[in-house]
């Protein structure tokens, strides 16, 4: 089928997957309905009419005999008043969907709901073509690799709100990593890169992402810097070229860059870098075996992993806006009943939340706990359920978390943001429903070296703004929590960070560095004095629950 304006795929398929419920609905599974459109005579040859009760009672819809028919009744219904002029609006996603969104609907934050489901709606895109169209490069799932070190260069500033969409490969000239990074570091250099890739693979990072680096004159502002050690006429090491394809793979998927974007040094800049690591002459300006190189290792249609998110035979389906449980039984050909059998965590069956993960098979064999790695922290001090202030704040020494000083107690109701009323487990193991309250309803802590430490090992649910908490990190513990018999997955969320070291999906090890201290909030960088918000919590019938996390260590204990 032929696509006229292939740049807004991505934002329709955003407003189906709001309109939809993401495929849900009965208008959607039954008539091939994804858009919510409503009858019109000038549907005629594109859908029938159909009679369907909506959440605004029952009125006339369009049925649709294929996805095909669908897709092209879609636009013939925007061919008519009173969307006409909607194609002058087609240069951009963006503009199409502010255009069309207050007609479409009557809701004020239309327009904003489906862009905030734009970004999921093209990596649905993505993974499509990716399943289609094996190319090299994509068999492996990409992950952020294990950076050895983040020593930071005092050679950086800020992007300016500039996107990143380019990597530029260079090479250090010199022999050894240590001398390029004391050269970064040094105040009279003025250079550095993101990112330096040691002949033994090790990758150390010395500029965050988000900043711009000083290693390629007018490139900076929106690229990423590797550096990879190697004196002229040397080649990468086998190790050494490993860890940058999957340096590059992860960069590309976590920003969006094309295989066309990366580029030598040579390519931006005159000069001679990247030297002949890839096999070029050092005057050769067109690098045929670098751009052989890339054309072999990368694709634009590297995936990102999910990360091993439950233990190997565990079917776990994850609760979509829409979804009830009659449904989610039938799509996985069997009963309510028998959903429920493998749920018994699920009192109410009127009660489910998106985001809850239900389970919809057991393979023989499986383990009925999460594989844990992670063991107690025995913490030398009980975190404090009360109110602190700088006379009595906590301080500890933990050799897999750093110098620590808790500022926050546990639930201390003052000083804090507004929260609405909230349940919690304290260290005693009860539960409290606790009353609105300018709250903390976790902890919060100093770490002396602004190094921020999993207290557990887990998988990288979410990161990235999230409203007043600015840059925070959410993770899935390997660890579970026992409350009047039964045992519940754990959570743990880390706020107000100046920079991110991890993605979506990764698995990270107990003890490991996940990001940099900071004070970010919902305005800036610098809402609050340096500290870290810790939220341990888990969800009880439908509820989200705060957890002390101590008693969670305690019980592993």
């Amino acid at each position: 089928m032929t696509i006229e304006f292939p740049q807004l795929k991505g934002i329709t398929i955003a407003q189906w997957l709001l309109e939809s419920g993401r495929g849900t609905s009965r208008l959607a599974i039954e008539h091939l309905n994804f858009g919510g459109l409503k009858w019109r005579d000038e549907m005629t040859g594109f859908a029938t009419l159909v009679d369907y009760e909506a959440g605004d009672g029952w009125d006339k819809y369009c049925k649709f005999a294929s996805l095909e028919k669908f897709i092209q009744g879609y636009w013939h219904f925007l061919d008519r008043d009173p969307y006409e002029g909607w194609r002058n609006n087609a240069d951009s996603p963006e503009g199409l969907i502010r255009f069309i969104g207050p007609i479409y609907a009557g809701d004020s934050n239309y327009v904003a709901k489906v862009l905030n489901l734009y970004a999921e709606a093209k990596q649905l895109l993505a993974d499509a073509d990716h399943q289609g169209h094996h190319h090299p490069g994509t068999a492996e799932p990409v992950t952020k690799p294990r950076i050895k070190a983040f020593i930071e260069s005092p050679h950086h500033s800020s992007r300016s709100g500039a996107d990143i969409d380019t990597i530029v490969v260079h090479y250090t000239t010199a022999g050894n990593v240590n001398s390029t990074i004391e050269w970064f570091k040094n105040p009279e250099s003025e250079v550095s890169a993101h990112y330096i890739i040691d002949k033994n693979g090790d990758i150390y990072q010395m500029v965050k992402d988000t900043d711009k680096a000083w290693h390629a004159a007018r490139a900076n502002q929106t690229s990423i810097g590797i550096e990879h050690v190697a004196k002229e006429g040397d080649r990468l090491t086998e190790v050494q070229e490993k860890s940058s394809i999957h340096l590059i793979k992860w960069l590309m998927t976590e920003y969006k860059i094309p295989k066309e974007n990366i580029k030598a040094h040579k390519q931006v800049l005159e000069t001679s870098c990247p030297g002949n690591i890839f096999g070029d002459d050092l005057d050769n300006i067109s690098v045929p075996k670098f751009k052989a190189w890339v054309a072999k290792n990368f694709s634009n249609n590297v995936s990102p992993s999910t990360g091993r998110l439950s233990p190997s035979g565990l079917g776990l389906y994850i609760v979509q806006p829409g979804d009830t449980l009659s449904a989610i039984a039938e799509r996985h050909d069997m009963t309510l009943d028998a959903l429920l059998a493998l749920n018994p965590n699920i009192f109410n069956a009127n009660l489910i939340f998106p985001g809850q993960k239900i389970t919809v098979a057991r393979v023989e064999g499986d383990d009925d706990s999460i594989d844990t790695t992670s063991r107690p922290l025995n913490i030398p001090i009980t975190i404090a359920e009360r109110q602190l202030d700088p006379s009595n704040y906590q301080e500890f020494s933990h050799a897999l978390l750093g110098s620590i000083t808790i500022t926050g107690g546990y639930m201390e109701p003052e000083g804090h943001s507004f929260k609405p009323e909230l349940q919690a487990i304290f260290l005693d193991g009860s539960l409290k429903t606790l009353p609105p309250a300018n709250r903390n309803i976790g902890i919060d802590y100093v770490v002396s070296d602004r190094k921020v430490k999993a207290w557990y090992g887990g998988t990288v649910t979410k990161q990235g703004r999230e409203g007043g908490y600015g840059r925070r990190i959410h993770l899935q513990l390997d660890v579970t929590y026992e409350f009047k018999g039964k045992r519940y997955q754990v959570y743990q969320a880390f706020a107000h960070l100046q920079d991110i070291l991890v993605s979506v999906g990764q698995v990270i090890g107990q003890g490991e560095k996940i990001a940099i201290m900071g004070g970010s909030g919902a305005g800036s960088d610098f809402d609050y004095p340096p500290h870290v918000d810790l939220s341990t919590y888990l969800f009880i019938n439908g509820n989200l629950v705060q957890l002390n996390p101590q008693a969670l260590d305690r019980q592993l204990t």
